[in-house]
């Protein structure tokens, strides 16, 4: 144990001392483009290496005697520090690394911060992780990522995500939503939360759906077309078509794809991308159905498309558009 012990030690303070270096450059702002590439690289190889660098940039930053040591902008991008500013900044990197190990704070197993991300209504988004895995965000959509040495959690607190999850056996990816869990088994999906359920669209690999408290009864593993539901007490599953699957993704595009569906439905899809709502009047049109593939924030089209297929009626009223007879 001592020795396993040791080694994670000594592997800590391997990356401590990288990220001091990196400091020191970012401080000097003249990286190049090549100085700037390996930088991220070496960031994205390991949440420890990117722990490591956000701490002992933090330390580095709150301290202001260290703050004003750092070498103004220059006009010139190829223009090189004088020796002594070198030394000062290699002097106050040196000093935080030195605060950040009297605090007796070691990266080993600790949590980096939970960050958050959000899309506007309307909004997409792209997220790219420390251990390499990605993440969409679809519109009016929040979530919160959560990584460590022994686990990675993201949270989806509302809306539509697309996963695709760089595969840990030994960290696993779990989401939470809508007091469910999915566990990544090296998977592409797509989650999106509703009032009262969760869909699950598996693209690639596979991945659990759990009901929380999960259970043998209460699971299911999904294959690539799997879509399943869950609502608080079930679990359905069923597979879909390539197409299908394609049509509900459309929105990494840019795009919402019709395929008959009911205009109420339509309408509804609509106005999760669009400040602007459209109401429909009359039970009788809402069972009229719509096939097409729009620009997700474009309702005009839609609204024309209404129009010239059905010969519906679209008015304004009150910040809303109504579509009737």
């Amino acid at each position: 144990m001592n020795t396993r012990l040791d080694r994670m030690q000594s592997r800590a303070d391997e990356i401590e001392q990288y990220a001091g270096r990196w400091l020191e450059l970012v401080a000097l702002g003249d990286m190049t483009a090549d100085e700037i590439a390996s930088f991220e690289a070496w960031k994205a190889q390991a949440v420890a290496h990117h722990v490591a660098y956000v701490r002992l940039e933090a330390v580095w930053r709150q301290t202001e005697r260290l703050a004003a040591l750092r070498r103004p902008a220059v006009s010139e991008p190829s223009a090189k520090p004088q020796n002594g500013n070198w030394s000062r900044i290699r002097y106050a990197v040196a000093l935080a690394m030195f605060v950040v190990v009297g605090a007796g704070y070691s990266w080993w197993g600790q949590r980096t911060p939970e960050l958050a991300y959000t899309t506007a209504v309307g909004g997409h988004k792209i997220i790219k992780l420390a251990d390499g895995s990605g993440i969409e965000l679809n519109t009016d959509s929040s979530i919160r990522v959560q990584l460590d040495g022994h686990s990675r959690k993201v949270t989806l607190d509302k809306g539509e995500a697309y996963f695709e999850i760089t595969h840990d056996p030994q960290r696993p990816f779990t989401v939470l939503a809508a007091g469910h869990r999915i566990v990544d088994l090296g998977t592409k999906f797509a989650v999106r939360e509703r009032d009262d359920s969760l869909r699950v669209s598996l693209v690639e690999g596979r991945a659990r759906l759990e009901l929380t408290p999960s259970s043998q009864v209460h699971s299911a593993v999904l294959n690539p077309g799997d879509v399943a539901t869950a609502t608080a007490d079930k679990i359905s599953v069923r597979p879909t078509s390539r197409q299908l699957m394609t049509n509900q993704l459309g929105w990494r595009r840019g795009v919402i794809v019709f395929d008959n569906t009911p205009l109420t439905n339509a309408v509804e899809e609509v106005n999760r991308y669009n400040h602007t709502k459209l109401v429909v009047a009359g039970t009788s049109i809402s069972r009229l159905t719509i096939t097409g593939t729009f620009p997700a924030n474009d309702v005009d089209i839609v609204l024309e498309a209404a129009r010239d297929v059905y010969g519906l009626r679209v008015e304004s009223r009150g910040g809303r558009i109504l579509i009737s007879r």
